[in-house]
């Protein structure tokens, strides 16, 4: 036992002196000097466990002790642990590997010798990380064998001995991650394939970083909610949290970075490039290809469960209505998708041709042809709908979600549309010396209405909650913005008739600017009374009474 515990000592007296001779430089007297004390530890060290291996296989060997006696199971385990700890404790060939290399890393990329090094070093790591892994399955299946017990000293030894081996694995990745950065950044030309090499095995080693993270994040995540808060044990683990909390934000915001290397900053500098220049031809291809990829996943889900819709039965259930929820979500996204590629060509329009070329005419049929085929598509998706109305029950709940969806596509002018139409109007208004005041009228209360339908949606929702709560606040704050989009149509159509010199429309829109602005005004003065002047509520409301009658003042 004694053995045992000086053989202790003196490694912890060799580890003493090994980091002290850092402080002075190789060759000086201190560093020899300091290096010789490390020497003489070492070999007294080495005496010391040859004698306790010695004693422990005397023991082990003895025809005294019978295998199945619990004596003979201990001395055998203490001299199998440290009989064969030379053989499976591959850190020193590790460190023996990286120094081989550290010699050589001035020279060229391509040299054999260089390369040979390199590639001892990355074997013996992952020797060592072979090691980790099977200590890290050992100790799990100890955790699991305490598990029922996990506030127990059998539980929290293994789960320590298992944190303890992730932190050191981890060590060693942040290790091999820096000489393969150096090796990266020292005598190594930007775009040779050695240079790509390494910053492939540089992104790898930050993936594996990053796994290590999540795996301590976890272990002490799960530890931390078994525990009896604010206990020393807990406050011990909750530091290993956090500090893994902080090291994996560190690799996200390296992630982010990452995202937007030059290599992906094509979304910004696209638009910069030379027209028909090479660079400009790739960006298109580039984007054609990361736009395709994903539309053909939409289309393969849309198309499965289309499938999948008629072949659960019966239809209108709550089964049928998952696949065709899924269905639907997949029709959604592919007509979107569409048209963001018509959006892009459209801004590629802008951007690169001039009107009235021959490019610009080009580009135009393109998006005329990508128009026509998304109406094609809508009109699928509203035959295949009718036919689903058609079969499915009605007064089900399945029938009422397809004459939704019905509605949307086939059924009505969407908000998006009549929006879109009114601006345009409006634009035209102020450029031709006839506009179409019937028109914009009529596209005028088409908007208003859906901002009226809105804000109806969500005075019914205050009634539901207590006044002054956050929900009521909430649903006070959502009504009062689609109220002022209300009032901004009718003030934008006050200030074109009044350019245009419309006095009767610009009278009439200033009437009803007055009105949707009193109805509000008046509503929020009643609100406020029987508050309280500090609270938030009374606040809010005072705020933005006066944020109200300051933006629409020539209305009072």
């Amino acid at each position: 036992g004694y053995s045992r515990a000086v053989y202790h000592v003196y490694s912890w007296w060799m580890r003493f002196h090994h980091k002290w001779r850092r402080r002075f430089k190789s060759s000086s007297s201190e560093y020899k000097k300091v290096t010789k004390r490390y020497d003489d530890a070492k070999k007294i060290r080495d005496k010391f466990r040859t004698d306790y291996i010695g004693g422990l296989k005397a023991w082990n060997d003895s025809s005294k002790l019978k295998h199945k006696w619990r004596n003979w199971k201990i001395i055998h385990a203490y001299y199998k642990r440290y009989q064969a700890r030379r053989k499976t404790y591959s850190i020193r060939d590790l460190r023996k590997a990286e120094h081989a290399w550290w010699r050589l890393r001035g020279k060229d990329k391509s040299d054999s010798a260089y390369k040979s090094a390199w590639a001892a070093m990355r074997v013996q790591r992952e020797k060592v990380f072979k090691l980790y892994r099977a200590r890290d399955l050992q100790y799990r299946k100890k955790m699991y064998k305490y598990r029922s017990h996990i506030r127990g000293r059998g539980y929290r030894y293994w789960f320590r001995r298992l944190m303890y081996g992730r932190y050191h694995k981890w060590r060693e990745m942040h290790r091999m991650q820096w000489f393969t950065r150096y090796a990266m950044t020292h005598n190594c030309k930007r775009g040779s394939r050695e240079h790509k090499l390494l910053w492939k095995q540089w992104r790898h080693d930050w993936a594996r970083i990053y796994g290590q993270y999540r795996s301590i994040h976890y272990g002490t995540r799960h530890i931390l909610r078994k525990l009896k808060r604010r206990s020393s044990y807990w406050n011990y683990w909750y530091r290993w949290y956090r500090w893994v909390i902080h090291r994996m934000r560190h690799y996200w915001r390296w992630k982010s970075q990452w995202n937007r290397r030059r290599g992906t900053r094509w979304r910004q500098a696209f638009w910069k490039t030379k027209y028909k220049s090479r660079a400009y031809y790739r960006m298109v291809r580039r984007f054609w290809r990361f736009w395709y990829h994903s539309f053909k996943f939409y289309v393969k889900r849309w198309i499965k469960w289309r499938y999948s819709s008629h072949r659960t039965k019966p239809w209108g259930r709550k089964a049928w209505r998952y696949s065709f929820y899924r269905m639907m979500r997949y029709t959604s996204r592919t007509i979107s998708w569409i048209g963001w590629w018509i959006r892009f060509s459209r801004k590629r329009q802008r951007t690169f041709t001039k009107a009235g070329t021959s490019e610009y005419k080009r580009i135009e049929r393109y998006i005329r042809a990508w128009k026509r085929w998304r109406k094609r598509v809508i009109r699928v998706v509203v035959k295949r709908l009718e036919w689903w109305k058609r079969h499915v029950r009605s007064g089900t709940r399945g029938y009422l979600v397809v004459k939704r969806y019905l509605k949307a596509y086939g059924g009505r002018e969407s908000w998006r549309s009549v929006y879109h139409t009114l601006r345009v109007a409006e634009r035209k208004a102020l450029r031709n010396k006839n506009p179409d005041w019937k028109k914009i009228a009529e596209y005028r209360k088409k908007l208003t209405k859906y901002y009226d339908e809105r804000a109806k949606k969500w005075k019914d929702y205050q009634l539901k909650h207590k006044k002054g709560s956050k929900r009521y606040i909430y649903g006070y704050r959502k009504w009062f913005w689609w109220n002022y989009h209300g009032m901004r149509e009718y003030r934008r159509g006050y200030r074109i008739a009044k350019y245009k010199k419309q006095s009767a429309l610009a009278q009439k829109d200033f009437g009803e600017v007055k009105k949707r602005l009193k109805k509000v005004h008046d509503l929020m003065v009643k609100d406020q009374k029987g508050l309280y002047r500090r609270s938030y509520m009374w606040r809010f409301l005072h705020s933005y009474k006066y944020w109200l009658m300051r933006r629409y003042r020539k209305f009072k």
